[in-house]
C-alpha cells in the first residue's frame, strides 16, 4: 500500500540497515569492540557514546545510572530536578513553575566528568565516529 508521498513503507530504510535482522556494519569497519559493564548496574553498555565516565575510575557507566544516582543523593528543594547541562556537568534547576517548566535558574552545578582529563575509552569512539567511507 502506498503513503501518501508514493514510497512503499515497506522498502524505506532497507538498503545496507539489516543483514539477517542484525543491523549492518560496514565490513572496513568491523574490528572486535570491548564490551563494557557499567560499574553502578551490572548490565552491558550497548551505547557507549551515550555513556559518561565513573567519577571514581573514569569507567563508562550507563547515563541513566548517573541521572538516578544524583537523584538518590541530591536534596532537592520543592520546584527543582536535576538536568544534564552538557560537557560532562549536571545541575540542580529550579522551575518557577512546574506545571509550564518554562523559567528556571540553576542552583548549583554538579561536575561529574573532569573536563581536564579524557576517559581512554572515549578515544575509541571519537576514532569511529571519525571514520568516513
Amino acid at each position: 500500500m502506498n503513503n501518501r508521498r508514493g514510497h512503499r513503507k515497506e522498502n524505506r530504510y532497507t538498503e545496507n540497515t539489516t543483514v539477517n535482522n542484525k543491523p549492518y556494519i560496514s565490513p572496513q569497519h568491523e574490528d572486535p569492540t570491548e564490551l563494557f559493564t557499567c560499574p553502578r548496574c551490572g548490565k552491558p553498555i550497548k551505547d557507549l557514546s551515550a555513556a559518561l565516565a565513573d567519577k571514581t575510575d573514569g569507567k563508562p557507566v550507563h547515563f541513566d545510572c548517573v541521572l538516578n544516582f544524583l537523584k538518590q543523593n541530591e536534596v532537592l528543594h520543592e520546584n527543582e530536578a536535576i538536568s544534564y547541562i552538557g560537557q560532562g556537568r549536571f545541575a540542580v534547576i529550579k522551575y518557577a513553575s512546574m506545571v509550564t517548566m518554562k523559567e528556571f535558574t540553576i542552583v548549583r552545578i554538579i561536575e561529574w566528568e573532569d573536563k581536564n582529563q579524557r576517559a581512554e575509552w572515549r578515544g575509541t569512539i571519537a576514532d569511529r565516529f571519525s571514520l568516513i567511507d
